[in-house]
């Protein structure tokens, strides 16, 4: 597969904004029911209470270290090298460019929700690790994956072997939900709307990206280009008359 080939714009652009927007909405507004639901939050807590009874040592381990590659101090280098890979894979700076721009405006749309909505760390009967400071909905950890997945998925989307990165992408974000329930420092709610965020807010960008930004860029190089040749051959006409 090569980058010579421009990404297709979106056939139905209007559409997949609204219902982008209106998944961002439902996120928020689940994000402050819940919150605000003592019931609710007992409820979830004892189910992670549960599972906390579940733990083994392979599991723990395991759960640890996808809290680590999933990290904020990781996750900017490793989108940097699968930027770098696109690019190798496809052939197009553009494509890679994509890729990161799509993880970044998707993990900052999980940044902000995380202040909007303000909802406290889960506070288990008993804990294995310690609780991050920071709001728990939705899931950054979660969100970060389903961008990486959603954006590999765009970016390569017409390479013959798009299969596996839909069936380990969808993997790889299933396991990443089950680790920070798993370690209890999200509440499932959490998990589940990082993944609706995400695909709310890709919802939003792709179109954004492709039906107005890239045509936009690809407008100003053709008239750049055209400028170019006609000041050519304007110099040419002159030569030819002595001008």
């Amino acid at each position: 597969m090569t980058g010579s080939d421009p990404l297709r714009p979106v056939r139905h652009p209007i559409p997949l904004l609204v219902l982008g927007l209106c998944g961002i909405v439902l996120t928020g507004a689940v994000g402050f029911a819940v919150t605000r639901a003592p019931h609710w939050t007992v409820w979830e807590t004892g189910l992670l209470d549960s599972i906390s009874a579940t733990h083994v040592a392979v599991g723990l381990a395991l759960a640890e270290f996808i809290a680590w590659f999933f990290s904020p101090p990781i996750a900017a280098p490793l989108t940097f090298v699968i930027a770098v890979a696109v690019w190798a894979l496809t052939r197009s700076f553009t494509r890679a460019l994509v890729f990161a721009v799509m993880v970044g405006v998707c993990w900052g749309a999980t940044e902000s929700m995380k202040f909007l909505v303000q909802r406290p760390r889960p506070h288990l009967s008993a804990t294995v690790v310690d609780v991050p400071t920071s709001f728990s909905f939705p899931s950054g950890h979660t969100a970060f994956a389903c961008a990486i997945v959603l954006a590999l998925l765009l970016t390569l989307r017409d390479w013959r072997f798009e299969w596996v990165v839909i069936v380990l992408g969808s993997g790889l974000v299933v396991l990443v939900a089950w680790s920070r329930m798993y370690l209890g420092v999200h509440f499932p709610t959490d998990v589940t709307a990082a993944v609706l965020l995400t695909v709310s807010v890709a919802g939003v960008v792709i179109p954004l990206i492709l039906n107005v930004a890239m045509p936009a860029v690809r407008g100003r190089r053709g008239m750049g280009a055209r400028r170019t040749g006609t000041a050519g051959r304007t110099g040419t006409e002159g030569a030819i008359h002595g001008e």
